[in-house]
């Protein structure tokens, strides 16, 4: 599964990672979701651009190319 990360604003911290886990899980209930401070990597079949475009609180995404 491709992996994809989520920086969040440190503003409402734990509302913007309650927003962003119920967007993942909403589309792919199977996601895996690792959570560091206001950075969110998330293994998911989901496009990481739709999750940020439903999203107001994160403020970088993209996409894990390889991981070393």
């Amino acid at each position: 599964m491709p992996e994809s990360f989520f920086i969040l604003s440190k503003d409402h911290l734990e509302l913007a990672i309650d927003e962003v886990v119920a967007i993942v899980k909403m589309y792919d209930r199977f996601s895996k979701i690792k959570i560091i401070s206001n950075l969110i990597i998330i293994q998911s079949k989901t496009n990481w651009n739709k999750i940020t475009e439903r999203a107001t609180f994160v403020k970088t995404s993209g996409q894990i190319l390889r991981k070393i």
